[in-house]
């Protein structure tokens, strides 16, 4: 018997019943798509949630910070997860927050773009019940997987700050600048992201011009005097070392100071 008639009827039956994702110009599929990650990698199940419970249960807040990993990390997590390399960070948030400010919350998620903050915001995690005195805001690098457009990504980032305005009227909103990334970045780096994040810093930054708002770029403080990123505050050329969460703090203290009218060391 002769096998090879059968198994290509098969073969042809199956191709045929498939269905294959539409491409774009650019070889990747149209609409939503999402990068091949080990599930360690992913946020912990119910991470979305708890984040919203842990909001709506805050009241009188000084500061409240939203924003990707690396403002989770602050909160000695990574996607929902506890993680010993960032066991000292919550010390640290303490120490440079809380102490100086008063009641602070941070609420990240690993690996959030725009559109995931503006729909954690949208449902169930906005301020309106925390209605902090400061409203801090982080995210972008995580965008710059799907898009090197600039414009596309400040688009989302204003629909976030509209969002948290309304939810909390009288807050000032800090808005902080997406973070140098990569090991090739550096004054004489040609390296496109480098321009596309320049750029959409000052887009952000535009948003500053605007009643209570305002604007930081600590990208400097992670830099070596070359220009090149230090890995001793940022080992993988985008995440902060606790060194480089310090660096961070210590940089956005003078902007903190002046909007909660803080003073001394």
């Amino acid at each position: 018997m002769t096998l090879g008639p059968v198994i290509l009827a098969l073969l042809t039956c199956s191709a045929s019943s498939l269905t294959f994702p539409k491409l774009n110009s650019e070889g990747e599929k149209e609409g939503e798509s999402f990068d091949l990650v080990d599930a360690e990698e992913l946020p912990k199940p119910g991470t979305k949630e708890r984040r919203a419970k842990d909001m709506q249960g805050l009241r009188n807040q000084s500061i409240v910070f939203y924003g990707d990993s690396i403002a989770e990390h602050w909160s000695g997590e990574e996607g929902g997860r506890k993680l010993a390399k960032f066991s000292q960070r919550p010390a640290l948030w303490k120490k440079y927050f809380v102490d100086r400010y008063g009641p602070s919350h941070v609420s990240g998620i690993a690996g959030d773009r725009t559109p995931h903050l503006l729909d954690r915001i949208q449902h169930g995690e906005g301020p309106r019940n925390a209605q902090p005195r400061v409203i801090m805001v982080h995210i972008g690098t995580n965008d710059f997987k799907k898009t090197h457009k600039p414009k596309e990504i400040f688009n989302r980032y204003e629909e976030i700050v509209k969002e948290l305005g309304q939810a909390s009227p009288k807050s000032e909103i800090l808005l902080t600048a997406v973070f140098p990334k990569g090991e090739k970045w550096g004054p004489e780096s040609s390296d496109p992201i480098k321009d596309a994040i320049t750029d959409l810093n000052k887009m952000i930054a535009s948003l500053a011009e605007k009643p209570k708002i305002h604007f930081s770029n600590c990208g400097h403080a992670m830099l070596k005097k070359d220009g090149k990123i230090d890995p001793e505050l940022s080992p993988d050329y985008l995440h902060h070392s606790d060194a480089g969460a310090e660096a961070w703090a210590k940089c956005l203290r003078p902007t903190l100071d002046k909007i909660l009218g803080v003073s001394g060391m």
